[in-house]
């Protein structure tokens, strides 16, 4: 395999599922802050992860970096639902985040995508 390729092959191959399934391990969490049971979800996603609970609710949670793809992905699962709550959880907060000046410009754009409720983890 030509060297240059091998950080891509253990990136892209080997690393990719363990990502998924550190993130996918918070479910309980996101069960707890919802306020829901797993036996109410309706529908689950990934890319980012996220739920449709039988209520029509909402939630999706993913990195903080990458919460542009997180609030385009809420908006485009609750467009065409009478969706209830709409939910949005952050983990790993990257270090300019920690600040409250970015954080309320993700809270701002959240709220005119009609998320109702924002969570940050660090």
């Amino acid at each position: 395999m030509d060297p240059r390729s091998v950080r891509v092959y253990i990136k892209d191959s080997l690393l990719k599922g363990y990502g998924r399934e550190k993130l996918n391990e918070l479910k309980d969490q996101i069960f707890r802050i919802v306020s829901k049971k797993e036996s109410d979800v309706c529908d689950s996603f990934i890319k980012p992860h996220g739920y449709r609970f039988n209520d029509q609710s909402l939630v999706a949670w993913g990195r903080a970096d990458d919460w542009k793809a997180i609030l385009g992905s809420i908006f485009e699962r609750a467009d065409g639902h009478e969706a209830g709550e709409v939910v949005v959880v952050f983990f790993r907060s990257a270090p300019r985040f920690i600040r409250d000046s970015p954080r309320s410009l993700v809270e701002r754009a959240a709220c005119r995508l009609g998320v109702t409720k924002v969570f940050w983890f660090d």
